[in-house]
């Protein structure tokens, strides 16, 4: 099974419906454990938002670190000749 707009911040009860009506079979009483399948989808949906908010902070930092050029008379002046 296969939830292809699962994210960070869905619901199990949104995760659940999706499920039971695109694999009605599997959710006979008999087949499978509703807890089970509750417990799972709570472990994905946190796993998808530590990825999520790592994957934010790495872009944040990426955007700290670009450094900032300034054009004209802000730049310092060049010394021509060397240093002692």
């Amino acid at each position: 099974m296969k939830l292809r707009r699962l994210t960070g911040s869905s619901t199990v009860k949104e995760a659940m419906t999706y499920l039971q009506k695109r694999h009605p079979l599997y959710f006979v009483p008999t087949t499978m454990n509703k807890e089970q399948v509750t417990d799972l989808l709570n472990r994905l949906i946190y796993r998808l938002k530590q990825k999520e908010e790592l994957q934010a902070s790495a872009k944040k930092e990426n955007e700290e670190v670009k450094p900032i050029f300034k054009a004209g008379n802000a730049l310092p002046a060049v010394e021509d000749s060397e240093p002692e």
